[in-house]
């Protein structure tokens, strides 16, 4: 990173490398067996035997290299943002008893990213931004009819202007959006479904959020968003226009804090999700739910280390309800209440 000055222009310099590589490997297991032997004179029991596990076995491999530069720069009210970044992603998919290689994706590409900010005064800011990206490659899992099948990664764009505003000791920002993503989804074929890469999903909508200390010792954090998402450019049109199975078109949650002291303090939370289809073809739609969450925060030390203890029950209420998972026509139970506890050191 770095900071230079021309003239009336205040630029912020930054260059990043990025290297990851992953390797996934499979195991499978033979279920166990139980029979029963014997005879009404003797007895009958049981026998079981317990499954056989085979080893792991290398499936793919992922090596992901990208460099990136950006400048942000200020000049009076107005900021400006400019990134490019160049991406290189090498995937190999692999057979898991032969261990020879089946597919092979190499995949390089530009990636930019455009913003700019105008802040009439301190407590308002005005923005607008653009980003494009890639997703990974993937392959077809086991449970698939065309299991192995590889698709190559696919370029998402998105597009979004909103504002922020500080009043007091609250901050609100509103945004519109859109986003543009690769459609995977799940066609059922007789009695298999089989992966399928087709057209795009477009998501646009409105989004408002609020948090802050609304009284001495409450702090609210909430918002909602309004999401219109539609499949486009699918073969022939087939399907252009059906709405994103799983996708809500109302989403909110709202939550309150407060503060026992200054280490202790409790927060409540609500979360609704409006009505959704459940499958592709939209002829299935599940209702909406409502849940709420209760948790306690804690802030203490160990050793002379900073601790934060946060113990979180989710859905108090042990609600019942279904939910519909994007791009697929399998519709699963929900969560029962669910307690988690975590624990954050700061070193």
């Amino acid at each position: 990173q770095g900071k230079v000055t021309t003239g009336a222009v205040k630029h912020d310099l930054s260059l990043a490398v990025d290297w990851s590589w992953t390797k996934n490997y499979r195991s499978q297991a033979n279920a166990g067996t139980n029979t029963l032997i014997g005879n009404l004179w003797s007895g009958v029991h049981g026998t079981t035997a317990l499954p056989e596990v085979n080893g792991a076995a290398l499936i793919n491999q992922e090596i992901t290299k990208s460099i990136t530069i950006a400048d942000y720069a200020e000049y009076k009210k107005w900021g400006f943002l400019v990134a490019l970044q160049r991406r290189d992603n090498d995937f190999q998919g692999f057979n898991d008893k032969t261990g020879l290689r089946t597919e092979k994706s190499t995949h390089i590409a530009t990636n930019p990213t455009f913003a700019v900010v105008y802040k009439p005064n301190k407590d308002l800011s005005i923005y607008g931004s653009h980003s494009e990206g890639y997703t990974r490659a993937r392959t077809a899992a086991l449970s698939y009819g065309n299991a192995g099948e590889l698709f190559h990664p696919v370029k998402n764009k998105q597009n979004e202007v909103g504002l922020k505003y500080k009043l007091g000791n609250l901050f609100s920002t509103v945004s519109f959006f859109q986003v543009e993503q690769g459609n995977y989804f799940d066609e059922t074929i007789g009695s298999k479904k089989y992966l399928r890469n087709d057209g795009e999903n477009r998501y646009q909508g409105i989004e408002f959020n609020l948090n802050g200390q609304i009284a001495k010792k409450w702090n609210f954090m909430g918002g909602f968003m309004y999401i219109d998402g539609e499949r486009r450019k699918t073969a022939k049109g087939v399907t252009d226009g059906y709405y994103i199975a799983g996708v809500s078109d109302l989403s909110a949650v709202g939550a309150l804090e407060y503060e026992i002291n200054n280490k202790t303090s409790v927060i409540g939370r609500a979360v609704y999700n409006g009505p959704a289809y459940g499958t592709n073809l939209n002829k299935v739609r599940i209702p909406s739910y409502i849940t709420f969450d209760f948790g306690v925060k804690h802030k203490a030390k160990i050793s002379g280390t900073p601790v934060t203890f946060n113990l979180m029950c989710y859905n108090v209420a042990n609600k019942d309800y279904w939910i519909a998972r994007g791009g697929s026509n399998v519709i699963g139970l929900s969560m029962p209440r669910t307690f988690k506890l975590t624990a954050q050191f700061d070193f």
